[in-house]
């Protein structure tokens, strides 16, 4: 008995190991091999800073542009640089309420993108990066866009001004048109008071300026107080609180406060010089000043 269980223990191994091979034969198309490809591997996206900088025109070349450090402000333009690795790997998602007109520039690779849009908002507006397919969160932070200050340059010094886009965005959006394209360089203050001064729609010689059309007067909830600036007109005209001045909140409608001057002792004391100066009547405009008071530049410095 003892001879032969080493020969049934040799057939019972040759058993198994023939059933196998029969069997892994048979998986793979008998005496041929057909292997499944190799899943595909999902690249991770990795997003490793944002950074949000000025775009401005080149001005010594109308045809060109180009980024500078500048600080951001309201109604500027912008560019978005996204920097990573495997950023090519699928579509991204990038949500900047705050910025309209948001588009990505050409010549995207796996390390950067580069977007372009124009600051609306101020606050801190949030900025962030999903995929699109499943709109996975790859990053997410706020960008600091200050109230908008503009400085107007005048013959008798300068005045700096704060604007209030969230109280009347169509009104300091019209200003800042104004502002962008030079036009107050041509007027002067052509009416002044204890009340308010006046300027923006006539030149040297008191004669209108052109303008574009009139917008849509609006209720911003800011009241004449001294020091704020208003809209005289629907178009570009506007005027400085030189006191407290309520009832324009309500006369013909409402004059719309859409910002204040900086209170700073040098603004008040310019606009304290301008109210009290001689002043004549030349044809149908009274309370002209005797010698002119012209706006030599008006830039937006944030």
């Amino acid at each position: 008995m003892q001879r032969f269980k080493p020969l049934r223990f040799q057939y019972t191994f040759n058993s198994l190991m023939a059933l196998v091979i029969a069997a892994f034969l048979t998986a793979c198309g008998g005496g041929g091999m057909s292997l499944n490809p190799d899943p595909v591997v999902k690249k991770a996206i990795d997003v490793t800073s944002v950074y949000v900088q000025r775009f401005v025109e080149n001005k010594e070349d109308p045809e060109a542009e180009k980024e500078v450090g500048l600080p951001l402000f309201y109604s500027g333009k912008v560019t978005v640089t996204i920097s990573g690795t495997n950023l090519d790997a699928e579509p991204l998602t990038v949500r900047f309420p705050g910025c309209v007109g948001l588009e990505e520039s050409a010549g995207g690779t796996g390390e950067q993108r580069v977007y372009t849009c124009t600051l609306r908002k101020i606050g801190y507006q949030p900025f962030s990066v999903l995929t699109t397919a499943d709109l996975s969160l790859l990053w997410f932070s706020k960008v600091p866009i200050p109230y908008p200050q503009v400085t107007m340059f005048t013959s008798m010094g300068k005045i700096v001004f704060e604007l209030d886009p969230n109280q009347a965005p169509v009104t300091v959006d019209n200003f800042l048109r104004y502002v962008h394209e030079g036009f107050y360089e041509k007027t002067i203050f052509h009416r002044v008071n204890a009340n308010a001064i006046l300027a923006g729609s006539l030149d040297g010689k008191m004669k209108s300026v052109p303008t574009h059309e009139p917008i849509e007067l609006e209720k911003t909830g800011l009241s004449n107080l001294r020091g704020t600036i208003a809209m005289a007109s629907a178009t570009a005209q506007f005027f400085i609180n030189v006191t407290d001045n309520q009832f324009l909140d309500t006369q013909d409608g409402g004059y719309a406060v859409f910002g204040n001057v900086i209170p700073d002792p040098s603004n008040m004391n310019v606009i304290d010089d301008i109210k009290a100066v001689e002043t004549k009547t030349v044809g149908t405009y009274t309370e002209v000043p005797v010698t002119p008071i012209t706006i030599t530049r008006v830039e937006q410095t944030q």
